[in-house]
């Protein structure tokens, strides 16, 4: 076993060492490049049940769909035996049910013949043979397997050395890049910034530096506060006027952006006011560990 998570979801896997030749490169004797990659096969318990649910809702839907083309099949009646097994094969043909098996059979019946005008009293009716279509249907279910397929991805690493990078840390690095795109996802869509004139591609380069900074600083304070907040239990001011145990940094912002600052120099020591602030804030701001920043001769005006 790999990892277990703290919900009890299990992942189980093993890496593989196998070659991979590069399209359209050449090594130095003419040949084609052959690079040596690192696949981790791996099955999370978590995928399985997922995709376990998924597949039982389209076997339910499709269940449904069959019974209704099953039904207008099941009342045609056809004058002879080869048309009958014609339309049947035609069915399975146009219907390629992907969680059910069927089964076609033919039967005949005899069914009263249809006559013009009004039948005269004590006339029996003219029985005809015809032949029908009747169909059995069963449920292809994937066998409950600990390592079945349903719930089996692949990961592909160049870090060929196990001993270097185990395969549980391949796995941990994995799960951990959701994170890391959620909190840097702004960057994968057009750049919410002003016009930038800098002289230099150099300059640019830094500035773009600064934006990951800024967006590291801004995930590290959402996990901080998370962590704290777990530990200490309980809830903080939300911007909508109630209390959670979640908060992001966009939300902690938005808690602050009515709070004006204003500081007062004088020959000995300056003075600092500090309007629309509370107890929430004050409150957000231990649990940051930023109480430190506000001197105690602040004084507070809402």
């Amino acid at each position: 076993m790999l990892c277990t998570t703290e919900n009890g979801d299990s992942y189980y896997g093993k890496s593989y060492r196998i070659p991979y030749t590069l399209d359209d490169v050449k090594g130095e004797d003419g040949k084609d490049q052959i690079v040596w990659l690192r696949f981790l096969v791996v099955f999370s318990s978590q995928l399985y049940e997922q995709r376990k649910g998924t597949r039982l809702r389209k076997t339910e839907s499709e269940q449904k769909s069959l019974k209704q083309l099953i039904r207008k099949l099941e009342k045609q009646r056809f004058a002879c035996k080869p048309d009958a097994k014609q339309a049947a094969i035609k069915a399975e043909a146009d219907w390629k049910p992907k969680y059910h098996s069927l089964s076609f059979s033919v039967e005949p019946l005899m069914v009263e013949k249809k006559t013009r005008g009004r039948k005269k009293n004590g006339a029996k009716p003219i029985l005809v043979k015809k032949f029908c279509i009747t169909t059995e249907v069963q449920t292809n279910l994937i066998e409950k397997k600990k390592f079945s397929k349903e719930g089996m991805f692949v990961l592909l690493t160049t870090i060929k050395d196990g001993r270097s990078l185990s395969d549980r840390k391949i796995l941990e690095a994995y799960k951990g890049q959701a994170v890391v795109e959620v909190g840097f996802h702004w960057l994968k869509g057009p750049l919410a910034v002003a016009p930038v004139f800098l002289k230099s591609a150099k300059r640019i380069e830094v500035l773009g530096f600064v934006y990951l900074v800024a967006m590291l600083v801004y995930g590290l304070v959402q996990r901080d506060i998370r962590s704290r907040l777990k530990k200490r239990g309980g809830k903080i001011p939300h911007p909508d006027k109630r209390r959670t145990d979640r908060p992001t940094t966009q939300e902690i912002l938005k808690v602050f952006e009515n709070v004006e600052y204003l500081s007062i120099p004088n020959e000995s020591q300056g003075h600092i006011i500090m309007k629309f602030f509370n107890n929430d804030h004050s409150e957000i701001l231990e649990l940051l560990g930023l109480s430190h920043l506000y001197p105690e001769n602040t004084s507070a005006n809402s």
